[in-house]
């Protein structure tokens, strides 16, 4: 009877022992609820023990935000279109007048008879235009006809429209030249209004690049007119 009265205890606390869950030590914040292997809530402090083997928790159903990427501007910059103006198509702008005007070119010359009624001097003209070519060491040109009855048309077209322009109804430049019966393989043109002299007159075209380079273009002939207060210098390879 004694030993059975001790074997009892005995065989209930190793049965106790056997049946009790496998217990994992886990840190936690003070006072955490959690959910037992029974689903019931226990509430302890400090550090808590969980009941192995632990079931994972179930994914939560909070909405993620989607992680297709969003396009983004380029960084590189758009190209800026450019404030600075275009160069002219045509070769020959309206003259500048230089507040400064250019050094006085000494030429020697005689008034020419032939003079028109507008008052232009074309042997003038012609020797300043060379006198400038001379600078440069480029050949001389001469007069042609058919290149100042070009000019003239033009000094008569801007005089109609009272307006400086390179425009003609006649057509462009070389069409011009063909109507007015010579054939050329390059020309140019240079127009002036207001000035009241030639020396006048290639000082401005001489201090605007585009019409000094007109005057030192590769050119062998040179046409020249006066209306009013319009000028025309027309230039031209003549074949």
């Amino acid at each position: 009877m004694k030993v059975a009265t001790y074997l009892l205890p005995l065989a209930g606390l190793l049965s106790s022992v056997l049946s009790a869950p496998v217990r994992t030590r886990v840190k936690c914040h003070p006072s955490t609820t959690i959910a037992s292997s029974t689903s019931a809530l226990t509430t302890v402090t400090g550090y808590y023990h969980v009941d192995a083997p632990q079931t994972p928790p179930a994914p939560t159903t909070t909405s993620v935000p989607t992680t297709t990427p969003v396009s983004i501007a380029s960084t590189t910059p758009e190209p800026v279109i450019s404030t600075t103006p275009e160069p002219a198509t045509s070769t020959t702008p309206a003259p500048i007048t230089s507040t400064t005007p250019a050094p006085a070119v000494n030429v020697k010359y005689s008034k020419s008879s032939s003079q028109s009624d507008s008052g232009l001097n074309e042997q003038l003209m012609l020797e300043l235009v060379n006198a400038e070519r001379a600078k440069q060491g480029l050949s001389a040109l001469v007069i042609n006809p058919a290149l100042s009855k070009m000019a003239l048309d033009q000094c008569q077209h801007q005089k109609s429209i009272e307006k400086m322009t390179h425009d003609n109804p006649a057509g462009s430049m070389l069409s011009r030249a063909a109507k007015a019966g010579v054939k050329l393989s390059g020309v140019a043109e240079n127009v002036f209004a207001g000035v009241k002299s030639e020396q006048e007159a290639v000082d401005g075209w001489m201090a605007s690049p585009g019409h000094k380079a007109n005057i030192l273009g590769n050119y062998n002939a040179m046409g020249v007119a006066r209306v009013g207060i319009y000028w025309t210098q027309n230039f031209g390879f003549v074949l």
